[in-house]
Formats: structure tokens, C-alpha cells, sequence
């Protein structure tokens, strides 16, 4: 009970029976392992193959789905794109693919869960039709682009942030069991990138993706 309460994860009613406590841990862990078997799965050698992806249009891709989830289009939450990606060229000419990234299929669950818990944090903090979303991409240097996911959700406390992207952490009771960051870290660092968050209590929270490019390869 002291390492449920600690963690935040479970929080345990006086009132709550034995017999409801025993469904919740079984539920938690249910929905822990069948988590980590679909990530699991997603690494496995050979489950998906590297491919050329256009950024651009997997952030569209991933705010088109975030857009369509009910629960966040009910609450009045708002996306918005911004393509600060810069017009290739090479002798004056247009280069197609210049800032597209060498990657597989599961970064489309990256960018969505991390629109995922911008969206949570906004329907637990905000009053409805106030919650906005950005997602804003730009090219910091030749060879990476970077993605920028910033919310008015209410920011992380300051205590617990330095636990974020811990496996297993969670303040609330999610579908992930506390997976979802964990997993996008470990991916983007798989694949050459970088994965980093800042927060302010009361405001919101930035989540940064670098991914290299096809020129850094």
C-alpha cells in the first residue's frame, strides 16, 4: 500500500473492499502486460521495416487521429500544426526528401501518445474549449529534425518530473500502465534520436523530438 500511495498509481479508497482491490491490481496488470507484449512485439527483429517517412506528414497523420478521439474533441481541445521546415534546395533547385527521417512504422505511436498524455493532462487541468496542443517542426541544424509537442495542460509538479519517462510510472490510471513515455524514449533513442521534456507548473509542458535525417546517415 506505502508503494502504491508513493507512485501515485493507485490510489485506495478506505471504503474500497478487498475483493475490489484484488480487481483492480488484477486489471493493472492485465493491462501492463498486455502493453508491454504490443511493445514488446514492436521491437522484435524484423516486425517492421526502416523506412523513408516524410515528418510532416506523420504529424499530420498522428493530429488527424488526435483530433477524432471523442473524449478530447467533446472537451473543446484544440490541435494546431506548424511546418517551420525550411524549402529544400540544392542549385536552386527543389530536393524532395531532404529532411525526411529513416524510421518504422511505430513512430506514428510515438507522436500519438505524446499528443495522448498533452490531451490528458489538458482534460484534467483545463475547462473546456481551452485546452490547446501545438505541434510545431523545424530543422535545428542540417541533420535532425525536430519535433515540438507544447500544451497548457496545467505543467508536471516538480517533484515527480525527474520520473516521467520511467517504465512503470504514472500519476493516473491509464490504458499504459505507465508504459507509453517509457516506450517512446526507448524508441527514439533506437533510432539515433533524442527525447527530452520541459515543464512549468501552472502552464504546460514541451516534449522534444530530434530525429536524425537521411543526410546524417
Amino acid at each position: 500500500g506505502e508503494h502504491l500511495a508513493k507512485n501515485e498509481v493507485m490510489p485506495i479508497r478506505e471504503s474500497m473492499a478487498i475483493s475490489d482491490f484484488i480487481s483492480l491490481i488484477a486489471n493493472d496488470l492485465q493491462a501492463g502486460t498486455d502493453t508491454l507484449r504490443h511493445f514488446k512485439n514492436s521491437f522484435r527483429p524484423g516486425r517492421y521495416k526502416l523506412e523513408q517517412m516524410d515528418m510532416v506528414d506523420v504529424c499530420k497523420s498522428a493530429v488527424h487521429r488526435a483530433e477524432g478521439k471523442p473524449r478530447f474533441s467533446e472537451h473543446g481541445i484544440k490541435f494546431e500544426l506548424i511546418n517551420e521546415l525550411p524549402d529544400a534546395e540544392r542549385a536552386g533547385k527543389p530536393v524532395a526528401g531532404q529532411y525526411d527521417c529513416l524510421l518504422s512504422e511505430p513512430v506514428n505511436e510515438v507522436i500519438e501518445s505524446i499528443l495522448d498524455n498533452a490531451a490528458e493532462a489538458i482534460l484534467e487541468n483545463k475547462p473546456r474549449n481551452s485546452g490547446l496542443i501545438t505541434v510545431m517542426l523545424d530543422v535545428p541544424d542540417p541533420f535532425h529534425v525536430r519535433i515540438r509537442v507544447e500544451d497548457n495542460g496545467g505543467g508536471i509538479p516538480e517533484e515527480i518530473q525527474h520520473r516521467i519517462l520511467e517504465y512503470g510510472f504514472t500519476t493516473k490510471r491509464s490504458r499504459d500502465a505507465g508504459i507509453g513515455l517509457w516506450f517512446c524514449d526507448l524508441y527514439v533513442r533506437q533510432r539515433g534520436g533524442n527525447l527530452t521534456f520541459t515543464s512549468e507548473e501552472g502552464r504546460g509542458t514541451l516534449f522534444e523530438i530530434l530525429f536524425p535525417t537521411l543526410l546524417s546517415q
